[in-house]
């Protein structure tokens, strides 16, 4: 074989082992950054607990989810449940985080006008004060037609 043929293989050879070793490096480099990025970070809880009703009748298998704000990329769900028969609840999260850890809840359901209407989608955010962060956050008894903490609402 002559030299002219082997030239193509041998700088193929070249490319590919040079391009493994550039991604074997930056490999490197992204582990060694996730994990100086989570030594900095700082773990906060939160429980929240509470009960939901539509109107007077309780808010039985409504979901609620435990979420946690992120400005740079999608929402954390931390933890997620249904209500019971009484639509109580208790859910827990944590999440360990650069900065401020800004949790919240956000409820699905179909109460309007105190009653559950088929086909009716709301969603309703509950946002959770710095200062439930490592207690246990009892919301109380909320009429969903009528939350009276910090919200947002979108209808679908």
């Amino acid at each position: 074989m002559n030299a002219a043929r082997l030239l193509p293989i041998i700088s193929s050879y070249h490319l590919n082992h040079n391009h493994c070793r550039m991604l074997f490096n930056e490999a490197i480099f992204a582990t060694a950054l996730l994990s100086s990025a989570y030594a900095l970070c700082t773990t906060r809880n939160v429980t929240v607990e509470g009960q939901l009703k539509c109107g007077s009748d309780p808010a039985n298998a409504v979901k609620i989810q435990l979420r946690e704000y992120d400005f740079f990329s999608w929402d954390d769900t931390l933890n997620e449940t249904t209500t019971d028969k009484e639509g109580k609840f208790s859910l827990y999260g944590e999440e360990c985080e650069i900065g401020k850890v800004e949790p919240y809840l956000r409820i699905q359901h179909s109460c309007h006008m105190g009653k559950f209407q088929e086909g009716r989608a709301i969603t309703d955010d509950i946002f959770i004060d710095q200062v439930h962060l490592g207690t246990v956050y009892n919301i109380g008894s909320n009429d969903l037609n009528k939350l009276c903490i910090d919200h947002k609402r979108k209808y679908n």
